[in-house]
């Protein structure tokens, strides 16, 4: 029997690391695969959106304040950023802020990021609560779970690259958001496929599909760039 190949570089930032990914999109969408020695035939995306510049870095003093327990920061050159917490093998998303709008999203209960190693096959979840704010005192409270799945191994065709013996990990997320005002439950799903290689800390493509009552949104994201700077200090 064949020993499962190892994937633990995902998400495992341990140097600055600055991130270019670019908005794309297809008309066809070959995400819906899985399975062992898969082919994702994403070569025909029309990549000419916007450019996003990440940075991973060690969390600033705005991020130390709204977020103890963070050791970690992904900077959006929008100025939001999210806020991670590493440890154990497990990277945890603790929040997200946005100066800009006074927007701040706190998992009371972490969200589950990632894990390592991942091999072909496994599976983990977990539940989370929490709490979105912004400016004119809007205030909710909300509820999920996240279930994360290495369920496809394979190649990926991109436009400017072949990738071999890529993991795809599928995040499925659903949270239910109480609106007292109106005595309703407002239900949200997310779907997210990732791609990962051997080499990149970071996915070279992810798509998110976005649910909410009735209506979808798609987002593709594709790696143009992934650059370590130099080792982060406590």
């Amino acid at each position: 029997m064949q020993a499962q190949r190892l994937y633990s570089n995902i998400e495992n930032y341990t140097k600055v690391t600055t991130l270019k990914y670019q908005k794309c999109e297809t008309d066809s969408l070959p995400f819906d695969r899985s399975g062992f020695q898969v082919t994702w035939d994403f070569m025909e995306l029309n990549c000419n959106g916007d450019i996003i510049d990440l940075q991973v870095q060690r969390p600033d003093s705005l991020i130390r304040a709204e977020f103890p327990m963070a050791n970690l920061q992904e900077k959006n050159s929008d100025g939001s950023s999210k806020a991670f917490r590493k440890g154990g093998g497990r990277t945890f998303f603790l929040g997200y802020i946005d100066p800009s709008n006074g927007v701040k999203i706190e998992y009371l209960e972490s969200l589950l990021s990632s894990r390592r190693p991942m091999s072909y096959g496994d599976k983990v979840s977990k539940d989370y609560v929490s709490s979105y704010t912004a400016e004119e005192d809007v205030k909710l409270n909300s509820k999920g779970s996240i279930k994360m799945e290495a369920d496809g191994i394979g190649t990926l065709l991109l436009p400017n690259q072949i990738a071999e013996k890529v993991l795809r990990l599928k995040f499925k997320q659903n949270q239910e958001i109480p609106i007292e005002k109106y005595d309703t439950i407002h239900k949200t799903g997310m779907t997210i496929y990732e791609w990962f290689d051997d080499y990149q800390k970071s996915p070279l493509l992810k798509v998110t599909e976005l649910r909410a009552n009735e209506d979808s949104k798609i987002e593709i994201l594709y790696l143009i760039e992934e650059k370590e700077e130099w080792r982060m200090t406590r």
